[in-house]
């Protein structure tokens, strides 16, 4: 069995610990939730049906989701060449990418809020099915580069819990 962070659970967290104080994460994040097979593979391809606003820092989460679900590393090192700002973390796309194995990729469901500079919405991850609360920040100014993307775990409630047969 192997022993990496794709089949241990404590790596995994230890990750999506780092990976939090990276991108912004301000709260402190539950990671039972996420104790789920971590096995990309079983993720479907297609997003689902969501229409993303039209303002600069949806526009920017959508292209921030375009590579991110890509699983390319090329897609993923461009956009944050082009999109983010000077000061993002030199690990920053090997841990997105680390982060897109163990989630299999995002479908966003629901917008909570959009202005043109923010924009926050749910989104279910393709493998095990945990909500998270994206929001991204943008520069006022054109190009409106990332300032910050947040992740946030949503806790599931009685109504989101799947049930187990």
């Amino acid at each position: 069995m192997r022993s990496d962070s794709v089949t241990n659970p404590k790596a995994m967290k230890q990750f999506l610990w780092v990976m939090a104080l990276i991108v912004g994460i301000t709260t402190p994040i539950g990671f039972e939730a996420l104790s789920v097979p971590l096995v990309a593979a079983q993720a479907p391809v297609a997003q689902a049906h969501f229409t993303f606003p039209d303002t600069p820092a949806a526009k920017q989460l959508q292209a921030w989701l375009a590579a991110f679900n890509s699983g390319d590393r090329a897609t993923i090192q461009a956009f944050v060449k082009k999109v983010m700002t000077e000061d993002t973390p030199p690990g920053f796309v090997d841990q997105t990418i680390q982060m897109r194995n163990q989630m299999g990729g995002f479908d966003f469901q629901k917008v909570e809020q959009s202005t043109d500079v923010r924009f926050a919405a749910l989104a279910k991850a393709r493998v095990g099915g945990q909500l998270f609360r994206i929001t991204v920040d943008v520069e006022r100014a054109e190009p409106h580069r990332i300032a910050s993307i947040w992740f946030e775990p949503v806790p599931r409630t009685t109504s989101t819990r799947r049930r187990r047969d």
